[in-house]
């Protein structure tokens, strides 16, 4: 999705995905258009091993969108931002940025378990009602049931501490958009920046999660 959407506006574009046969159908779908004939690479590799083709990427800007929620741990998202940044320095600019989009969000878990068991007990079709204390405990066990990588947003502040990596600036916003479902109010988008002269602000949160209010009524789980 994200080539389709850029291959115009690049001068070039690599993209790595662990599944052959996704690199398989994007290869066929692209491979006789001729934006594509000197500017796109494809790999089929783990997020990790882009260190390994540092000496061939020069990239600006590393985009790593909508997966890391599938990731088996922080270490090995820790290793795939480090591996990025290995890119990024070896580039003839020696800085650039990561983008890590549709990061679900640890601080506002159970916030968002919660909000599925009163739409769900709200819409029971005539079942009885739960009380709000067996609600809490329904979202709580619902919590110990995830098996996605959810983060909180100070994971990626400390970053800038984090003398290995060594962040220059971090940013963190919530997903925009006109409606009101699990993506715009349980997941957000990162951007760290490396090799910067502005030192200025570490780090910012546009919108803290504590600000967020929660109205089950009013989502809509189909979108």
């Amino acid at each position: 999705m994200i080539l389709n959407g850029v291959l115009d506006e690049v001068a070039t574009y690599t993209g790595t995905d662990i599944s052959k046969s996704a690199m398989e159908r994007l290869n066929r779908m692209y491979r006789d258009d001729p934006r594509c004939k000197n500017n796109i690479k494809l790999y089929q590799c783990q997020s990790v091993d882009v260190r390994d083709l540092a000496e061939e990427l020069h990239p600006d800007i590393v985009v790593i969108n909508s997966v890391v929620q599938y990731f088996p741990s922080e270490q090995y998202l820790h290793n795939t931002i480090l591996a990025a940044t290995k890119v990024l320095r070896q580039g003839p600019m020696g800085h650039g940025a990561i983008f890590i989009g549709d990061v679900r969000n640890n601080a506002t878990l159970y916030n968002f378990h919660l909000a599925i068991q009163q739409y769900n007990n709200t819409h029971s079709d005539g079942l009885p009602q739960e009380t709000t204390h067996n609600l809490a405990l329904l979202a709580e066990h619902s919590m110990l049931l995830e098996t996605e990588l959810c983060l909180d947003p100070q994971y990626f502040m400390n970053l800038v501490h984090d003398d290995v990596i060594d962040v220059t600036a971090v940013k963190c916003w919530l997903k925009r958009g006109s409606y009101v479902n699990e993506l715009s109010a349980f997941r957000y988008d990162v951007l760290l920046m490396f090799g910067s002269n502005n030192n200025n602000d570490k780090f910012h949160i546009i919108r803290n999660c504590e600000d967020i209010h929660f109205d089950c009524e009013s989502w809509n789980f189909n979108d």
